[in-house]
């Protein structure tokens, strides 16, 4: 027995003493800059050749780096070829922290993939993996990223429970947009509920958390609010107008794209048919079933005002399809239940590793 360990020693020592490879030190440090400058390091992941990534540590931390470029430079991968091998390494070897992150970009994969079950066990198995080296920025994204999974199920708790889990946390970061949002996401919800009284009371609370803090994007918060006061039963024209006003000044101020569909809405509501128009103009479909709600809803609206009730009974067809599509990946998508189930056999698996591992110990030892 002491032979054994004795062999098991000296291969450790044998790995800690390998040279670093080249293109694992280039790694590594497109790794340490890849936060503050991804486009940078997805120039730089692009020219690395693929044949000097011998070693199973490298090939998962380029595909792990490769995954987090891409998805900082807004190119949203649907397919999980790219980030397979960061989970075929991680998931047996490495730290905490690379474990976390291969995890959450690899639901981040199956989310814009629309495969929400296999979004939420890789976001549950990230969750598992949170440790004191993973930032409070990138719990706070792995909770939002579970909150929107939710969300798009309709599972409205759930969600909700997400929500605080990453309101807690970033309440204490120093950046303030992290709160903001999720304050918002918080106020959503109220309204979602139909609970008035803490929908204003949120509402209000942030407006007064806003007042001289530098935030990037405050036209965010009078787009959700407008949005619900357009959506509401009689919505007042003064309160739009006001509304409606601020928005347009805070997204030229900020150089933020406008909302067209929300613009249109406003221009209908207040009786201004042809700016109405205008500007749908400018919107179309986008093939992605719950924009393309708010779309048909919004072509079927201004139709009606204009009076084409041929155009506007097209619109309302094409709407109630994808109503129709949404409650049907719903229905074949069911994830409220996952979470728990998914926890569960976690903690067996966890569980039957520690046995194996004080078997091992008792046989070193004996």
């Amino acid at each position: 027995m002491k032979t054994i360990s004795a062999i098991l020693v000296i291969s450790f020592l044998g790995i800690a003493c390998k040279p670093v490879s080249p293109v694992l030190s280039e790694l590594r440090d497109i790794e340490s800059t890849i936060q503050s400058n991804p486009q940078d390091a997805l120039e730089r992941l692009n020219n690395i050749d693929k044949e000097s990534l011998t070693r199973g540590h490298e090939q998962g931390l380029y595909a792990l780096l490769l995954s987090m470029a891409l998805d900082k430079n807004y190119i949203d991968l649907q397919s999980d070829s790219v980030i397979t091998p960061a989970v075929l390494y991680y998931s047996q070897h490495g730290d905490k922290r690379h474990r976390f992150l291969t995890y959450y970009y690899q639901g981040r994969v199956y989310e814009n993939a629309k495969e929400y079950e296999k979004a939420l066990k890789a976001f549950i198995r990230a969750e598992y993996s949170l440790s004191d080296a993973v930032t409070g920025e990138e719990a706070v994204r792995l909770y939002r990223s579970k909150q929107h999974v939710y969300e798009h199920q309709f599972s409205e708790k759930e969600a909700y429970n997400e929500i605080i889990k990453a309101r807690e946390i970033s309440r204490n970061l120093s950046n303030p947009e992290y709160f903001f949002r999720n304050s918002l996401d918080l106020a959503s919800y109220y309204n979602k509920q139909g609970d008035t009284l803490k929908y204003n009371n949120q509402l209000d609370s942030l407006r007064n958390w806003m007042s001289g803090r530098q935030l990037r994007s405050a036209s965010i918060y009078y787009r959700r609010v407008l949005w619900s006061y357009l959506i509401s039963k009689n919505p007042q024209k003064d309160s739009i107008t006001t509304l409606f006003n601020k928005y347009l000044t805070l997204c030229a101020e900020e150089n933020k794209a406008r909302d067209y569909l929300l613009i249109t809405n406003a221009y209908l509501a207040l009786d201004n048919i042809e700016q109405a128009a205008e500007v749908f103009s400018k919107c179309s479909a986008t093939g992605s079933d719950y924009d393309d709600i708010l779309y048909y809803y919004t072509w079927t609206s201004l139709y009606k005002k204009i009076g084409d009730y041929e155009k506007a009974l097209e619109g309302q067809i094409k709407h109630e399809t994808a109503v129709e599509r949404v409650s049907l990946q719903v229905f074949n998508n069911d994830v409220r239940f996952l979470e728990e189930r998914h926890k569960t056999a976690l903690e067996k698996r966890r569980d039957s590793y520690i046995k194996i591992w004080l078997a091992l110990l008792v046989l070193l030892l004996a």
